[in-house]
């Protein structure tokens, strides 16, 4: 009869849908959800990236990369004497470390 049959065919870009979120960090920049949008991501303050990417791509199988691990940051061991220690003091709770963000030393006047 000379017509078309069937659906007609229609494509839509792939949607990867919302990005993962790490724990102790943030997106920082997104351009979308779609294919090829790209993602950032930056961690909280008094945490860094320990492992993971920086950053996914989304592609036609959904979003490609490793979001990153934000852990606390390590500070210096704080011994009796040393640059983090006040001058003729000693350590009262919290011990020499490894101490990590919001962690607390509190230190003794020595008599």
């Amino acid at each position: 009869n000379g017509a078309w049959s069937g659906t007609a065919f229609s494509c839509t870009i792939f949607d990867c849908g919302a990005a993962p979120t790490p724990a102790n960090g943030t997106i920082a920049s997104q351009t979308g959800t779609t294919f090829n949008s790209t993602v950032s991501y930056a961690c909280n303050s008094g945490y860094e990236c320990t492992a993971g990417d920086p950053g996914l791509t989304c592609s036609a199988s959904g979003w490609v990369g490793i979001p990153p691990t934000c852990s606390r940051v390590v500070c210096p061991a704080v011994t009796p004497g040393g640059p983090q220690a006040p001058t003729n003091a000693s350590i009262a709770t919290g011990g020499n470390g490894p101490h990590v963000f919001e962690d607390a030393v509190s230190f003794t006047c020595n008599a």
